[in-house]
């Protein structure tokens, strides 16, 4: 068994990290999407086990956080219970000294299968949210200062909401094609709680659906970690439509 390490993978490596992943979800059908990029990273986030010429175990590292590094990957059914993501883990865990999380998209058997073999329980959610319903802005909401700026032409902007003349909270709306995706919501800490998120978001996606037609989703993220956002986000009409679960892994 021959195992590589890479900050980028070689175009060979890419396809077949492809291949294996397509192979994987059609025999468990499932949709589990586990990291892939053949940009270059600024450290080791590719693990790969070839037996000859074959891939049959991939383990990718995704952004190290200040708590823990995500990770995810595949091994070749044929060459399950052979502890081959076992040894890259283990391999990784030399590298990196934190704590594992594994992102999880669904239920099946090959997500189940990792999250057994090395002990994994629930740790959080993260939730993409999508709104359709029509947003109208009443008295309350209107009264409320809100300025706009176009941070990228056409692709970015930051909304600034103040009350009187004190600065409450910001938010950011990316246009990445048809997706327009909500982040950043900030309210400063000594305005929370009053309404003002409430009204902050109201008016972006007042302004969303009044200069982009239908054909544009307006879509945010939130983790469970974060209950009075999600509460927040449900009020205003957001619903979940996919959701992925992490899992924090016990000591190797």
């Amino acid at each position: 068994m021959n195992i590589i390490i890479r900050k980028q993978l070689e175009p060979k490596e890419y396809l077949d990290i492809l291949s294996l992943k397509h192979y994987n979800n059609l025999f468990f059908k499932s949709s589990y999407n586990a990291y892939i990029d053949n940009q270059s990273n600024d450290y080791d986030a590719f693990l790969l086990m070839y037996d000859n010429d074959i891939l049959v175990s991939y383990l990718a590292i995704f952004a190290p956080f200040d708590d823990g590094v995500e990770i995810t990957g595949y091994t070749h059914p044929e060459h399950f219970n052979h502890g081959y993501f076992h040894t890259l883990l283990k391999k990784a865990s030399d590298m990196y000294n934190m704590p594992f999380y594994y992102s999880i998209c669904d239920n099946s058997p090959a997500a189940k299968h990792i999250l057994a073999s090395v002990n994994a329980s629930y740790s959080h959610s993260e939730y993409i949210m999508h709104i359709k319903k029509k947003i109208r802005l009443n008295k309350n909401i209107r009264n409320i200062s809100i300025c706009q700026h176009e941070v990228v032409k056409h692709s970015e902007y930051v909304f600034y909401i103040s009350d009187k003349l004190s600065d409450v909270g910001e938010a950011h709306i990316v246009i990445d094609g048809n997706l327009i995706n909500i982040c950043d919501v900030l309210i400063y800490e000594d305005y929370r709680n009053q309404g003002y998120g409430y009204k902050l978001l109201c008016h972006i996606i007042h302004f969303i659906q009044v200069q982009y037609d239908s054909s544009y989703s307006i879509i945010l993220q939130v983790s469970s970690k974060n209950p009075a956002a999600c509460h927040l986000y449900l009020k205003l009409g957001f619903e979940i439509y996919e959701q992925l679960d992490y899992y924090l892994q016990a000591t190797l």
